[in-house]
């Protein structure tokens, strides 16, 4: 039993992970589209197809990933519960890629809802 709850722990979070890149690729593609001029000719360059195709992997590894998280999962609602944490995922990146500035002490009480939450929502389940 051990081994599944860590198996589903795993493949969770590789899977939120990385919807939290495949979320973040479509602001990027905006970002690219706004750089390149929508108005001009060649707007799409090898940048952008490398950021579609990117954004396909990803879209299918997730769902790869959490369908095995689901398979070892003792309940499905923990495994949607952990997918949540792309948010944060998508956070950094925009922190990082975007320059975007956040009130870390709101961040840091978000975090705590979100594992307070899915702490209880593991508790709730019998």
């Amino acid at each position: 039993m051990k081994s599944n709850r860590s198996q589903f722990l795993i493949y969770s979070l590789l899977a939120a992970l990385i919807v939290g890149f495949h979320i973040f690729s479509f602001k990027y593609l905006d970002i690219l589209l706004k750089k390149s001029g929508v108005n001009g000719k060649n707007v799409y360059n090898m940048e952008f197809y490398l950021v579609i195709f990117i954004s396909l992997v990803t879209f299918l590894l997730s769902r790869w990933l959490i369908f095995r998280g689901m398979q070892t999962a003792p309940n499905p609602a923990m495994v949607h519960a952990i997918l949540n944490t792309s948010v944060l995922v998508t956070l950094v990146l925009s922190l990082l890629l975007l320059g975007a500035r956040a009130d870390f002490c709101r961040i840091l009480l978000g975090i705590l809802f979100i594992l307070v939450g899915t702490i209880i929502i593991q508790f709730s389940i019998h």
